[in-house]
Formats: C-alpha cells, structure tokens, sequence
C-alpha cells in the first residue's frame, strides 16, 4: 500500500500575493495570455457579487485554481512528498520578511507549518533551492539520531540571541553541505556561510573558522547536542578544529562584535559586570557566561533591573 502524501493548504492571502507576483513576472516577461483571462474571471466576480466576503471567497476560488494551473505549488509537493505517511499536512502561509520564513515541524509530529516569501514562486529555481534547504532542516528533526531538542538540560529552553544565532548557523552549513553533495545548488553558498560564522564567532581565527565550516559542510552532521554546544561554547568549537582558543577570563571580545544578549554589534562592551547583574543574566540566558561579555546597554538595563527588584535593607514587616 503506498503511503498517502501530504495534502498542502495554503492561506488565502498567501495565494492571493503569490500569484500575482507570477503573473507581474510573466507580464514582464511579455506573457499576458493568463493575466486577461485573470482580469476577466476578476470583472465577473465585482458584477455579479455585492457583499465583500463573498467576493473574497470567490477570489479565494480563483487565486487557489490559477496558482495550480500555473504550476506553482509542483515544487512544495515535490519537496513534502518524500515525507509521504510521515507529514499528513503542510500549512502555507505568507512571510513578510526573510527572516519570518521558515518551515517547521508541529508539535504532533505530523504538520508541517511554511512562512514562505511570495516573491519566491515567481522563479521556481529558486523556489526549489529554498525548499530543499528547508526540509533539509525538517528531515533532521524527524531524524531519532540527530535527537533534536532532547539532552540539553535547561539551556534549550532560552538561548542567548547570539548563541541561537551560531546554532543556525552551524546547522545551515551541515544542510547546505548535504544539499550540495547531492548535486543541488544549496541556498547559502559557503563563502557566504565562511563570512557569517567570522562575524558570530570574532574570537576564532578566520583558518578555525574555515576549517568549521569545511568540516560541517563536508562531513558527517553532528547530533543536536552538539550543534547546541558549539554554538554555546566557542572553545568545544575550536577544540574540534584543533584550535587552542584563549582561556576563560582572557581577552574581551573584539569591537563590532555582536553582543550575546541583544545581538548587535557593539563598540562599547561592558568592563565588569556585577556579581548579581551577572545572575540576573543567568536567569534569561542560562548558556550565557561572563566570559561571553555583553554591551554596556545590555548591563545597565540589568543594573537597573536589580536595583528594582533588590530587597531594601533594614524595612520593617509592616505591622
């Protein structure tokens, strides 16, 4: 018995934007024969409905039957299929930015929920590259041995903006490295993944840096665990290398770097941090250590925050 593909459903706004990011393709390209059956089939719906919802259930219809006569949903159900009888349902809706896009695995297991760029179905090329790359991602999650979320302790639960950063990162170059051995063109080419990792990880050597990625790209994909642990901790990363990176406590990170907290760079680190300023950190970033410095900002905003919550000293009970 062959196992049943998942069915895509797609938002009506979703359908709406992308396909008329197509058809302004196709104009442009001189192709109008589907754009004026499109007005037509459009004029019909404003003279023969009155009461907006039906209106937009109409073009819900239309947008739905040209966006399949067009062929823009062949390569989302050639990249779900593989997942036939694992994935019952893929979700698809509308991304506003690149980094709003992503596809993701629900919580049971067997939805499959895309934010994609509308502005993407007008090249299916590049449509496919990015497809791939993404359910590159969902095959590991669906993967026992790459045992994703699980082992981490609490440190899964919030990572530092920096550090979720370099896990995605350090997947991306494990994806994009698969993607390619298999023939495809990967979404992020490796000098870009080089110039990336340089900028997430300043303290590393630019030749650690290149032999991560070559390593990640070229060889076997590291579990979950270890993803999260390299992110976390730049020197687990530089000791895989082979790299002898500097002790804990020795040089602050270079300027422009970006911070661990709020992620931006910065030229302005914070030259001590405060015993309890450190522990308030802690508690909303339980990876983050003193070593991986923070901005000034990022510090006098959790000053200020102990300040207010700090007990005052000598205050009667209040009877």
């Amino acid at each position: 018995m062959t196992a049943a593909t998942p069915s895509i459903r797609y938002d009506l706004d979703f359908l709406e934007a992308a396909v008329e990011h197509v058809l302004r393709q196709r104009r442009e390209a001189g192709d109008r024969s589907i754009d004026e059956s499109y007005r037509r089939a459009a004029d019909r719906i404003y003279a023969r409905y009155d009461r907006p919802e039906d209106r937009r259930s109409s073009f819900g219809v239309l947008h739905a039957r040209l966006f399949e006569e067009m062929g823009c949903g062949k390569p989302l159900a050639e990249a779900a299929a593989r997942f036939a009888g694992r994935i019952t349902t893929v979700l698809v809706a509308r991304a506003w930015t690149r980094a709003e896009e992503g596809v993701e695995l629900g919580t049971d297991g067997c939805a499959v929920g895309a934010r994609i760029l509308p502005a993407r179905f007008a090249s299916a090329t590049e449509l496919r590259r990015f497809l791939h790359h993404e359910f590159e991602h969902v095959a590991d999650i669906v993967d026992e041995t790459f045992a994703y979320g699980s082992g981490v302790g609490d440190s899964s639960g919030r990572m530092a903006r920096l550090h979720g950063d370099r896990f995605g990162l350090l997947w991306d170059c494990a994806v994009d490295g698969r993607v390619a051995r298999s023939g495809e063109i990967p979404l992020h080419p490796r000098q870009e993944l080089e110039e990336e990792c340089a900028r997430l990880y300043p303290a590393l050597p630019r030749e650690a840096v290149a032999e991560a990625v070559r390593r990640l790209w070229e060889g076997e994909r590291p579990t979950y665990v270890t993803l999260v642990r390299w992110a976390t901790d730049p020197l687990a990363l530089a000791a895989w290398v082979g790299w002898a990176a500097e002790p804990e406590g020795g040089s602050a990170p270079p300027p422009g770097a970006p911070c661990p907290l709020c992620g931006f760079p910065t030229y302005a680190w914070a030259p001590a941090i405060d015993f309890l300023v450190e522990q308030l950190i802690q508690e909303d970033f339980p990876a983050w250590r003193r070593r991986d410095g923070a901005c000034t900002r990022c510090v006098e905003a959790y000053a200020v925050r102990r300040e207010f919550t700090a007990p005052v000293s000598g205050s009667s009970p209040g009877w």
